[in-house]
C-alpha cells in the first residue's frame, strides 16, 4: 500500500466495502493501511475479518509484500 495518499486509500476501501461487506481484499488492505497508521485496534478488527472470510488473505498478500508491519 502507498500511504502517500491516506484519506483517498481509506475512502476507496471504505466504499468497497459499503458495496461487499465480505469483501477480503479490501478488509485486509483496510487493515494494513490502519495499522500502518496507527490505528490498531482497528487494523487488527479488519485483519481478523478478512481473515475470517479467506483464511489464505494474509498469505496471499505477503507474497507481494503487503503486510501490516
Amino acid at each position: 500500500i502507498c500511504l502517500g495518499d491516506v484519506a483517498n486509500a481509506r475512502a476507496d476501501f471504505d466504499h468497497a466495502l459499503s458495496l461487499d461487506a465480505k469483501n477480503a481484499p479490501a478488509l485486509y488492505l483496510r487493515g494494513v493501511l490502519r495499522v500502518r497508521t496507527g490505528d490498531a485496534a482497528g487494523g487488527k478488527a479488519d485483519l481478523d475479518a478478512a481473515a475470517g472470510i479467506d483464511p489464505q488473505i494474509a498469505a496471499l498478500y505477503a507474497a507481494y509484500g503487503v503486510t501490516p508491519n
